[in-house]
């Protein structure tokens, strides 16, 4: 339950692990996430900021900076960042998560549906892990 993880201390955990590796373009992007759940949407744009700098192919970093996007309503720029991801990294599975979840978030439904068709038939996952992928990226567009 949300309401009983020690919200300071997750903060306080993401501050250190930045303070021993300042360059980390992951502990950005993660620590980024962890602002925009909490509201916090400018620091949280500053971090992601932080984590494209230092990192622009990592798919953490990329999944970051769509989230980044949808949040302030860039939807487009959220599905070229994903197009873009994919074009580099075909073989990983964040630029197609990413761009069916924008898809869903702004009713392109069909092509979210089209979007996880075309990683289903690259990558072997099981059944189960279908159904999450596909239930977390229409429950994303409510």
């Amino acid at each position: 339950m949300a309401y009983e993880w020690d919200w300071a201390e997750a903060e306080n955990s993401f501050k250190q692990a930045i303070a021993l590796d300042p360059k980390s373009a992951q502990f950005h992007a993660a620590y980024a996430f962890f602002l925009r759940m909490m509201g916090r949407l400018d620091e949280a744009h500053r971090e992601q900021e932080s984590a494209d700098r230092l990192g622009s192919s990592i798919g953490e970093v990329t999944m970051g900076r769509v989230a980044q996007l949808v949040v302030e309503h860039q939807y487009d720029k959220a599905v070229e960042q994903s197009r873009q991801f994919l074009i580099h990294e075909t073989n990983r599975i964040t630029g197609y998560y990413t761009l069916g979840w924008t898809y869903a978030r702004v009713g392109r439904y069909a092509d979210a549906v089209a979007t996880i068709q075309e990683l289903r038939s690259m990558v072997f996952l099981n059944d189960l892990i279908d159904r999450v992928t596909i239930a977390d990226t229409f429950t994303g567009a409510v």
